[in-house]
């Protein structure tokens, strides 16, 4: 499970940057260009020391990836810019533990303990302490809940994807083969570039039939004010902590335990580890009740970390 503790971290990390690099260059761009990054990062090592397409379970995995990085992470990506990276964190995060635990439950025949599931919720709920009381972000009604809703259905996608993907892990050990976790995350990461390329150009299309037939830029930069060039670090800063390492670390966790539920609830705990890292950005400040709620979460993930396999 240590890998579980490496994801939390970089997941943290990986809100932060998402949410700089949406407002930047905005959501379909941003999750585009740090998916493009990871695949090529990605797809040096697994063509070069992994297993490249190969492995026997490429196009299960490349489902979970079109579901998770793709239709979640363009979910995500919309989220992070309306309510804010610890906002989207504690709906994507949280919700995705539920659903990854019951799916894998219900799919796979992989219960939980009831000591899991306690350690679990205690977990989940120390996150919630933590970031009471929850500031909801400056913006109206709406924006807050489309918001929501993207955070939601990011969550689902998540939830599925990570089912999807502990399936074919054990499928692949049972006819007696293996993968890398760099490997597997390159596989699922074609699925997520895949869903992404079709998300801009229909933006693109919906644009075109906006100005009248009149023929726009794929990316809908003719009124696009680009930005600072090192907002272009934010964008390389969240491939390598999100889709490259992070999801490798996940997929590692994810490989060793029976449901991944129980790796979720662990990673869950991201929205708290990134309050330090998003307060002088989003100018959130650290009550007391934060640090009663991080204790609260580090005695649910010791619980999982010793009974979690």
């Amino acid at each position: 499970m240590i890998p579980a503790l490496l994801t939390t971290i970089l997941f943290a990390l990986t809100a932060v940057c998402a949410t700089q690099a949406a407002i930047a260059f905005g959501g379909t761009r941003a999750n585009l260009g740090r998916l493009l990054i990871a695949v090529v990062l990605l797809g040096i090592w697994a063509h070069a020391y992994g297993l490249g397409w190969s492995g026997g379970e490429f196009g299960r995995l490349y489902l979970a990836g079109a579901i998770g990085f793709g239709l979640g992470g363009l979910c995500m990506f919309q989220a992070f810019p309306r309510i804010g990276s610890t906002l989207s964190l504690l709906v994507v995060e949280c919700a995705a533990a539920v659903s990854s635990g019951v799916l894998a439950w219900w799919v796979l025949g992989a219960a939980l303990s009831p000591l899991q599931v306690i350690c679990g919720l205690v977990s989940i709920g120390g996150v919630f302490i933590g970031l009471a009381p929850f500031r909801l972000p400056d913006v109206t009604r709406p924006v807050l809940v489309t918001g929501a809703l993207f955070a939601a259905v990011a969550s689902i996608g998540q939830g599925i994807s990570w089912t999807l993907t502990k399936s074919a892990f054990i499928r692949i050990q049972a006819s007696g083969g293996a993968i890398d976790p760099l490997t597997a995350a390159y596989q699922r990461l074609l699925g997520g570039v895949t869903v992404a390329l079709v998300a801009v150009f229909l933006v693109w299309i919906l644009r075109t039939l906006r100005q009248g037939g009149v023929v726009a830029d794929p990316l809908g930069r003719q009124d696009f004010v680009r930005p600072p060039a090192r907002a272009g670090l934010w964008v390389v800063a969240n491939a390598l902590a999100g889709p490259v390492f992070g999801v490798g670390c996940m997929l590692w966790a994810i490989r060793e335990v029976g449901n991944p539920g129980i790796v979720q609830a662990v990673v869950a705990t991201a929205t708290l580890v990134s309050v330090p890292f998003s307060r002088r950005l989003e100018g959130r400040s650290l009550r007391p009740n934060y640090f009663f709620g991080a204790a609260m979460s580090i005695l649910g993930t010791a619980g999982l970390l010793l009974f979690g396999t």
